[in-house]
């Protein structure tokens, strides 16, 4: 799988049908899904499938996984939505599993600005 952008500590690749159980166990986390969920959001593997599914195909989406470069361990993802009619406009949410506080998920994010300054896809007003 390659690699979309990479940070200093973390590099982010897309999502697989794979990540679906690692998913699953992030967001049954009662953290995330206080600051990911919606209420009532089901979280099975089957569910995480077909939202991997549905999310690689999608032309207005991002849906990243975020690994540890020195591990090769995956801790979590970045997911965007790209607003149409809304230029510049994203709907950016991330979690972390376990590996919170430990500056993995800063890394990321910066990882994830900077290469999509870079190659113009988030265009600030």
């Amino acid at each position: 799988m390659s690699t979309y952008c990479e940070g200093d500590k973390v590099y982010l690749r897309q999502v697989q049908l794979s990540d679906a159980p690692l998913l699953v166990k992030w967001k049954k986390d009662p953290y995330i899904q206080k600051v990911t969920l919606y209420p009532g959001a089901e979280v099975s593997v089957e569910s995480q499938k077909e939202d991997i599914k549905r999310a690689v195909k999608a032309d207005d989406e991002l849906y990243l996984i975020v690994v540890v470069k020195e591990t090769d361990n995956p801790i979590g993802y970045v997911r965007v939505n790209f607003w149409e009619g809304q230029p510049g406009c994203v709907w950016l949410r991330y979690a972390l599993g376990e590996e919170r506080g430990k500056g993995y998920g800063k890394d990321a994010l910066k990882c994830f600005i900077r290469h999509n300054t870079e190659d113009a896809l988030l265009i600030f007003p």
